[in-house]
């Protein structure tokens, strides 16, 4: 009877440890990988501009890599000149800027009227006042909806099209954007 109970004690305990290992090694994987997106529209900029060009920002933590890799996905927008991320509130005045994502430097793809970039940010990337700091820093921004994408033309020096930075938990991962 006592080998009988050492085992049934020795599997809950088993069981138990496992079910623990299991919600520990799902906790890690969420916080270890974010997705966040930005729909990029003029009517977002502040002040609002008038333009057809439209696009989409999308940006996935990996802790692991200790990096954010990102894509950037413009339709209809002509001489691009470069494109944040700075900090500020929806509809805010624009706010500093603490990435650099697309310069003249980093050579986008032209297909036909598709602008992509794709790159990845690292903490050594960081300006502004995040300068110096951990990628931590602008994940915690990004996660409270503090981080708005802007894209800047030659038609629209202080920007042609701006979009806040979303966690896609937030807003569904089965959300569809449209450019």
């Amino acid at each position: 009877m006592k080998t009988i109970l050492a085992i049934i004690v020795a599997f809950i305990a088993a069981a138990a440890t496992l079910s623990l290992t299991t919600f520990d090694t799902f906790t890690l994987a969420v916080t270890q990988q974010q997705n966040f997106i930005a729909q990029l529209k003029s009517e977002m900029v502040v002040p609002p501009v008038t333009s057809n060009a439209t696009g989409v920002a999308y940006f996935q933590l990996n802790m692991e890599d200790d990096k954010i890799d990102y894509s950037l996905i413009v339709i209809d927008l002509d001489n691009a000149k470069v494109a944040h991320i700075h900090i500020g509130k929806e509809g805010e005045k624009n706010g500093t800027v603490i990435v650099t994502l697309y310069k003249p430097f980093k050579p986008p793809r032209h297909l036909g009227r598709i602008l992509s970039v794709d790159d990845n940010i690292t903490s050594d990337i960081l300006e502004g006042p995040l300068a110096g700091k951990e990628l931590s820093v602008l994940v915690n921004f990004m996660n409270n909806r503090t981080t708005y994408v802007d894209i800047h033309s030659q038609e629209y020096p202080n920007g042609e099209l701006r979009g806040q930075i979303l966690n896609r938990t937030s807003i569904g991962s089965s959300s569809t954007l449209y450019l």
